[in-house]
């Protein structure tokens, strides 16, 4: 049985490799608690697929970034290739938090762009409706509102300012 993506959440990218021993930095999408240590096992979106890893260590560097050693990545080469790589975890595992409304608040300025890479707008505003933030896109033809919910979210790329989402069937149309 294949994870859904819908089952999970975006803990962050694999920005770069640390050292010559597999090692990847993370850039973590909301602060890293200290139980995030704990985790035995992350999925990474490849190829369109969640696919697992084990950790072998995880060493928190501060608030949002860490260091990971999975399991047989044991070189640059082999980090190099899963570098950039979106990482996510179980929606079951209640003990890390998700995107709260003022973390998401900071994505104003942000491009948002949908899975299939169509770039929808750039991040306005956000609108806290409880449970239920709305990102307020602006669009050439005037403005959207996308749901700003952690579960859809395939990428958020902090260096280029850009997120990509996995939008709603039926929420807008992109003819």
């Amino acid at each position: 049985m294949d994870l859904k993506r819908e089952e999970c959440i975006l803990l962050g990218t694999l920005v770069k490799t640390h050292s010559f021993n597999g090692e990847l930095v993370l850039k973590a999408s909301f602060p890293l608690a200290d139980e995030f240590e704990n985790l035995e096992s992350v999925f990474l979106f490849i190829d369109g697929i969640l696919v697992p890893f084990f950790m072998e260590e995880i060493i928190i560097s501060n608030e949002k970034t860490a260091i990971l050693k999975f399991e047989d990545v044991n070189s640059k080469e082999e980090a190099d290739k899963l570098r950039g790589k979106s990482i996510f975890i179980k929606e079951s595992n209640s003990a890390l938090p998700v995107f709260k409304p003022d973390q998401i608040q900071n994505f104003a300025g942000y491009e948002l762009w949908d899975e299939n890479h169509k770039k929808l707008g750039v991040i306005k505003d956000l609108i806290d409706i409880a449970g239920n933030p709305l990102f307020v896109v602006d669009l050439e033809e005037g403005e959207i509102l996308v749901p700003a919910n952690s579960e859809l979210f395939i990428e958020v790329n902090s260096d280029r300012k850009l997120i990509i989402i996995q939008i709603p069937e039926g929420l807008i149309s992109l003819d």
